[in-house]
């Protein structure tokens, strides 16, 4: 196959000793010697992409960059010094001293041209270059701030080429540098539009791998080093090793990002497993792809099952069927604990390469015949930037350290830009998750309208009703684009509405919107209504509503979630012959308005539409035969403002605006849908 090179650069402090580990891997994968001398005839048909022939010997295509010299003083008297060429070996003498603005403004400025001129030298030996390899930190001065700068310009000399990044993101509550949130917003922001995809690490995560899997104690920053370096080797396998199902450099971007913006994958590997573990292990195809999906093997500290999974790509190296892969994904989707986004039916990308790892002798990893590397892009990752945005405005509300930034040239308006722009992506991630939705009295009217209506927008439902065939219906128009869960309940009874949020948390695992839509409707007045009418109006549209709200709020606590009640423009007007169910609505009124007021301290919001007269079966269930049914339609047509009855839909589609992050600044609201009724003179 013709051979298609990837240029490696590594930047900073972080991604210096990151490239000491990788290419003593590649070294070892493709039997090379320290100096560069080839052990097999045959290495330089697996090699090319990585590395050059110089005629005697290869040298890999690499630039390695700091803006001080001792991290590259290191590999220049270390084992590997004659590997590299001297020149791709670029040094300054002084540092960006933690900070971004010092390396994108100050002595990152002056040293960009060298840089960019190696490059090119490498590139111009490239017959067909897929793209650029780039290693940095996130939260040093060089990594974050030369980083942003020379991605600029390769995106001017270099066009569409692919640049994957593989970073060092701030850990949770482990961190080397004071500084590290204002470098990582910083850099996040200003490479949004210049990178292609970008790879997350943090130091935490891995350390947790390395303690708790590899029997670890005391990690280094080699043994991380190689961790990175293990799964950069799986990742990359496809592009120099020959097998079934080749991953090439540009397919990790148009496989893994729906969205330009959305391009921070998560990454996983499996097997990890310590030498001294190897012989009590036979891990087989499933049980590799599983442990892939469990969040404490993630190498960024986030917990997928709270996210969508937008896309998995699973990049298989050694004895791997893919008759097993196959079966292993049919049953990984049907499990309730991993979510995909429903726009994405497929939701997989496949590599397969034949080449078995490789590991460093004496190591932390046993080598094994199989290994994969899973990189998915999960909306859960959205955790770490709300993590990375809060202590950013922690040390930014008392503009902290901020008078660094503005010597070295950083206006301090960016400061505000970049923590909008990365609280911009965080939303973007929320955006793409599935809401958890229960909506009761969804078997008939504004319910049904409502269940289909979200079911389009991809929400998982939990239906509720009475009518078990009508249920069933609705079921059917919604299962054409969600996933749904029934539960027949009668919201008189107590076990029922019990049984209602129990089997939905069992089903779903969490509860994202309750819609509080079942209710009923009776004639009467003060002269003819009775107690035993009262109680079962109060019953079923006060009281249920009540409970259903008491057990649904932990839950929504938990998810920030929100809750719409369906009331009436009766709630908010008064009209004679329905007194009880006046009553019951302005109660629905008052109770949302409570409720809104005593959870928005804790990020859940309570809304209510107030419909006016529906195209529904309510008012005949209410008493109302055909004949006065039609009247009563009739006579709509002079009660609201816009001159006609509304249709379920309008309804629904109010709801779904309120349940979305649309609403987000809405709480306490009684949003009428009645065509202007509420605000027409009574006659």
């Amino acid at each position: 196959m013709a051979v298609k090179e990837v240029i490696h650069i590594h930047i900073g402090q972080a991604g210096v000793q990151v490239a000491n580990a990788c290419w003593e891997l590649y070294c070892l994968e493709h039997g090379i010697r320290p100096d560069g001398i080839m052990l097999y005839n045959d290495a330089e048909k697996t090699c090319g992409s990585f590395f050059a022939n110089t005629g005697g010997k290869v040298v890999p295509r690499v630039v390695m960059i700091d803006l001080e010299p001792t991290p590259i003083d290191e590999i220049r008297t270390g084992a590997y010094r004659q590997l590299f060429k001297p020149s791709s070996l670029i040094t300054g003498k002084e540092d960006a001293a933690s900070n971004f603005a010092r390396g994108y403004y100050g002595v990152g400025r002056e040293m960009i041209d060298i840089c960019l001129n190696r490059i090119r030298l490498i590139a111009e030996d490239c017959h067909h270059l897929q793209g650029f390899i780039i290693f940095r930190s996130f939260g040093g001065g060089t990594g974050s701030g030369f980083t942003a700068l020379l991605l600029e310009r390769l995106v001017k000399d270099y066009g569409k080429l692919s640049k994957i990044e593989f970073a060092i993101y701030p850990s949770p509550r482990i961190s080397p540098i004071i500084v590290e949130p204002y470098n990582a917003v910083l850099t996040s922001h200003a490479c949004m539009d210049t990178e292609d995809v970008c790879f997350l690490f943090d130091n935490e995560a891995m350390y947790d791998i390395l303690a708790r899997l590899l029997d670890v104690p005391r990690p280094t920053y080699t043994n991380l080093n190689r961790l990175i370096a293990q799964v950069t080797s799986c990742m990359t396998a496809s592009l120099r090793f020959e097998g079934s199902l080749n991953v090439e450099l540009v397919e990790f971007r148009t496989n893994l990002i729906p969205y330009p913006r959305i391009h921070f994958p998560l990454v996983t590997f499996a097997p990890f497993v310590s030498p001294t573990r190897a012989f009590h292990e036979t891990l087989t195809t499933q049980q590799l792809m599983m442990s892939c999906f469990e969040p404490a093997n993630q190498m960024v500290k986030c917990d997928p099952r709270t996210g969508c999974y937008m896309s998995c790509c699973l990049l298989f190296r050694g004895d791997v069927n893919p008759n097993d892969i196959n079966s292993c994904i049919n049953q990984i989707k049907n499990m309730r604990s991993i979510r995909f986004v429903p726009w994405s039916p497929t939701g997989f990308k496949i590599g397969i390469n034949y080449q078995p790892p490789v590991t460093v002798p004496g190591g932390d990893l046993a080598a094994l015949q199989r290994a994969v590397a899973m990189v998915s892009n999960n909306s859960a990752v959205r955790v770490a930037w709300e993590r990375l945005c809060k202590k950013f405005s922690v040390m930014y509300s008392k503009r902290a350290f901020v008078h660094h930034y503005v010597g070295e040239g950083l206006e301090e308006g960016e400061f505000k830009q970049a923590v909008h722009n990365i609280k911009a992506l965080s939303n973007d991630y929320r955006e793409l998750e599935a809401y958890f939705v229960i909506v009761t009295g969804a078997s008939s009217g504004i319910g049904a309208a409502t269940a289909v209506f979200l079911s389009k927008l991809g929400a998982k439902l939990s239906l509720t009703g009475r009518n078990v065939e009508n249920l069933q219906k609705v079921n059917k128009d919604c299962e054409k684009s969600t996933s749904t869960f029934l539960v027949t309940a009668d919201l008189t009874k107590e076990s029922d509405i019990e049984s209602i949020v129990k089997n939905t948390i069992d089903h779903y695992g969490q509860i994202d919107v309750l819609i509080n839509n079942a209710g009923i409707i009776e004639t009467g007045s003060i002269e003819n209504t009775s107690l035993a009418q009262y109680d079962r109006l109060m019953n079923t549209n006060v009281r249920s509503l009540y409970y259903l709200t008491m057990l649904a709020t932990p839950h929504l606590l938990k998810t920030k979630g929100n809750i719409v009640n369906v009331s009436s423009v009766n709630g908010i007007r008064s009209f004679p012959g329905v007194l009880a169910y006046n009553v019951s609505k302005a109660a629905v009124d008052q109770f949302t308005r409570c409720v809104a007021l005593e959870l928005a301290p804790k990020g859940v919001r309570v809304n209510c539409v107030n419909p006016g007269v529906i195209l529904t079966e309510l008012q005949k269930r209410g008493g109302l035969n055909d004949e006065q049914y039609a009247a009563f339609l009739e006579r709509s047509k002079q009660t609201h403002a816009l001159g006609r009855p509304g249709k379920p839909e309008e309804v629904a589609a109010t709801i779904a605006f309120l349940a979305s992050d649309l609403a987000s600044n809405i709480t306490a609201a009684s949003v009428p849908v009645d065509g202007g009724r509420h605000a027409m003179c009574p006659r």
